[in-house]
């Protein structure tokens, strides 16, 4: 849901249905067609889902579980878990061990790559 978001937002903005700004560094996006304001759903309702079906205590494995051994026929290596939260420029990295940690931690680089480039197209294009 999250990537579809993304894809129907970049759509949005292709189209002019949307436009991109940044707010100090924190980039935002304005919706004003029916294509914008569905990416920006999508994309709300992908995080939701994800912070929703990634924390549930009634699976063994998973953040906040009273049980940590696997169930039968599940495999006994333990879940491993991370991500970023990018609060403008700055990435806030999380993992569950040091190698997811380093794995978020590149993927924060290329989304800020990512956003930086797609900045500046946007200011040329002004």
């Amino acid at each position: 849901m999250l990537a579809s978001g993304v894809a129907v937002v970049a759509l949005a903005l292709a189209r002019g249905e949307a436009s991109l700004s940044l707010a100090l560094v924190i980039p935002v996006i304005v919706a004003t067609g029916p294509w914008g304001g569905l990416g920006i759903a999508l994309v709300v309702f992908g995080l939701v889902a994800t912070f929703l079906l990634g924390i549930s205590p009634d699976r063994p494995g998973t953040v906040g579980s009273p049980v940590d051994t696997p169930m039968p026929g599940e495999s006994s290596t333990r879940r491993r878990w991370g991500g970023v939260v990018l609060v403008g420029p700055l990435p806030i990295v999380f993992g569950s061990d040091a190698r997811v940690s380093r794995e978020m931690l590149l993927l924060a680089a290329i989304l800020l790559l990512v956003l930086t480039v797609l900045t500046v197209l946007v200011f040329l294009a002004i």
